[in-house]
């Protein structure tokens, strides 16, 4: 990815007016380190691809931190501090960048890189200053402890009491601004410190944070609020001290009233390309602090960045089960990362294998990894995962399965309707090998994929699958998830998933939606090619049907399944008739396994329900 499509090329594309220029903002990333060379690979990792320098401002390290940058990335810019404080270390680093756009991150994994584009949109957008903030919709933190958060509320509705300002987290360090601002904020990177004690400069320490948001507001820049999601220190500990650098702040919001009439009014002008650009951009004469007004008032304004998103916040939990899928794993984890539409928080859920447990926790990195608390399954994997989640939706994917990029933004825009219970995506197969000539692709749901016959565009639908599917909180709890006792156990599947969309839509007297533009792509490895495996699917789907039918009554359980046989099952089976009457033997292959599999299912079915009968007598 070029630093054109980091800045604007991809984050604008479909925003705004066209333009023509070839110029793009350049994003200049800083990062204070203070011995951070553990946690560098995490963070570096997840620095977008085509920013314009990365620049690390050290503290005097006495680990490896310079050397473990220089080696993860050979360009970096390094800059040593000229006092001591995180203050100071953001003051060298603003001095030194060169970039049109400074984000300011941490080092030590709380804060993801990932998410600085979204910052950047917010300032294409027309902002001014892009300020991070951990509460609210598609926010949040499994970082911040009560008291920190109890202390954070109250320094900020002081804040927003003196200066009229309306921040939700006056005190978090991920911000991203045009750097032609850089005068409002009056940092001092170069002077000694003071004395013999060499006691700090003002704005040093942990304060910068508070002291950059209040002289934004007043000097009149436009703030922008982007929800963003706080992680726990990767290693070590931090150097904030609760009540020592609280007082700090609350210092820096009763002195710096006084200090206003220095900062008011401070528009700095921006380069002239930086000008052009968004003037051409939104149409409107730049002047600092109006463009994004303009843009807002006009109804432009990029529906991620205003910090009031339109889409509700999303949590994504991926059940697992496996050592032997450990790479499925990883591309599940990155497609949910790789998102259009970021999430709250992604969970992995470990069904009971202790070496997947500790390895999922060792390497994936930007996700929450847990053991399930629940029965073995997929059922109980899942019911622990939502637990431990805070999104109004609820997404689930399976661990062998890998989402596009706009999966939840496709899935998302439906929950606007209050008619929606949830709603699921096409799955396609991915297929490990290849594809068997003998194979209909109207059994495609025995490897876990959509079919023929299926809608080709968004409808209400009786039941969505649980490899490609998002639910409402309120209606998941309302029914208590999933049936504990009733789903997949390692290879053994049961409908679980159309059992927890029956019970919930009557719940609600809700539908479900089928979204075919919302895909996710499901990995079949050779084993499931063959046709014992095929044989064995369809069979237990029979038996699982039977059971369904027990619980929520034949009617229901079985009327998709109806239709299926009835309607798409026929036509198959003629078209591949034809086809081997023009000489393509895999046709009538095809048409075989059609009848061959339905007879099997229907078998599991017959067997099921007279064993449930036999159970009940």
């Amino acid at each position: 990815m070029s630093n054109n499509s980091l800045a604007y090329g991809v984050l604008s594309a479909g925003h705004g007016a066209a333009v023509n220029s070839d110029y793009a903002p350049r994003v200049s990333v800083i990062i204070p380190t203070l011995n951070e060379a553990r946690n560098l690979p995490s963070v570096f990792a997840r620095i977008p691809a085509g920013v314009h320098e990365v620049i690390v401002v050290d503290g005097r390290s006495v680990d490896d931190t310079l050397a473990v940058a220089r080696q993860l990335r050979p360009d970096v810019r390094i800059v040593m501090q000229t006092r001591k404080g995180k203050g100071n270390a953001l003051a060298c680093g603003f001095a030194a960048a060169t970039g049109d756009i400074i984000a300011m991150i941490d080092a030590d994994g709380s804060a993801d890189p990932g998410e600085i584009p979204r910052f950047v949109q917010a300032l294409v957008d027309g902002a001014d200053f892009a300020k991070g903030t951990r509460f609210g919709a598609g926010a949040g933190s499994s970082d911040i402890t009560p008291l920190r958060g109890f202390g954070n509320q109250i320094l900020g509705r002081i804040v927003n009491v003196i200066y009229g300002t309306a921040y939700s987290d006056l005190c978090y360090g991920f911000n991203v601004f045009w750097r032609h601002h850089l005068p409002v904020f009056g940092l001092d990177a170069g002077s000694p410190a003071v004395g013999a004690g060499q006691k700090p400069l003002w704005g040093d320490g942990f304060e910068v944070e508070t002291l950059m948001n209040i002289r934004a507001a007043t000097a009149g820049l436009s703030i922008v609020e982007v929800p963003s999601f706080e992680h726990p220190r990767i290693h070590g500990t931090s150097n904030l001290n609760t009540f020592r650098d609280g007082r700090r702040v609350l210092r820096t919001i009763l002195a710096e009233r006084f200090r206003t009439r220095r900062h008011a009014g401070m528009t700095p002008e921006p380069a002239r390309e930086v000008r052009d650009f968004l003037e051409e951009r939104h149409g409107t004469q730049y002047v600092a602090g109006k463009v994004a007004q303009d843009v807002a008032a006009s109804g432009k304004m990029n529906e991620g960045s205003a910090g009031a998103s339109l889409f509700p916040s999303v949590s994504v939990v991926i059940a697992a089960y496996a050592t032997d899928r450990w790479n499925y794993l990883q591309d599940a984890v990155k497609s949910v990362q790789a998102q259009t539409i970021p999430v709250l928080e992604t969970v992995v859920v470990v069904d009971h294998n202790p070496e997947l447990l500790s390895r999922a926790r060792r390497e994936l990195n930007g996700v929450i990894v847990i053991a399930s608390t629940g029965l073995p399954g997929a059922s109980g994997s899942r019911n622990a995962g939502v637990a431990v989640t805070h999104g109004e939706i609820v997404a689930f994917l399976d661990d062998d399965a890998c989402a596009e990029a706009n999966w939840l933004e496709a899935l998302l825009p439906h929950f606007v309707s209050d008619n929606v219970v949830g709603v699921g995506g096409r799955v396609d197969p991915l297929w490990a090998t290849s594809r068997p000539r003998w194979f209909p692709p109207e059994f495609d749901w025995t490897v876990g994929a959509s079919y023929p016959g299926m809608p080709n565009k968004a409808q209400p639908i009786r039941n969505v699958w649980s490899n490609n599917m998002a639910i409402r909180r309120s209606s998941f709890n309302a029914v208590s998830g999933f049936r504990d006792n009733f789903g997949k156990v390692g290879q053994r599947s049961r409908p679980e998933d159309t059992d927890l969309c029956l019970r919930s839509a009557a719940a609600g007297n809700r539908t479900w939606m089928y979204e075919p533009d919302g895909v996710a792509g499901h990995w079949v490895p050779q084993q499931r090619t063959t046709l014992g495996y095929f044989v064995r699917r369809c069979f237990n789907e029979g038996l699982g049907k039977a059971a369904l039918s027990t619980l929520n009554g034949a009617s229901q359980s079985t009327s998709t399944e109806r239709d299926y046989a009835r309607r798409v099952l026929p036509r198959a089976i003629g078209r591949g008739l034809r086809e081997a009457a023009v000489g393509d033997v895999s046709g009538g292959l095809r048409s075989a396994a059609i009848a061959f599999g339905f007879c099997v299912a229907v078998i599991g079915f017959v067997a099921g329900r007279t064993r449930e009968l036999a159970w009940s007598a």
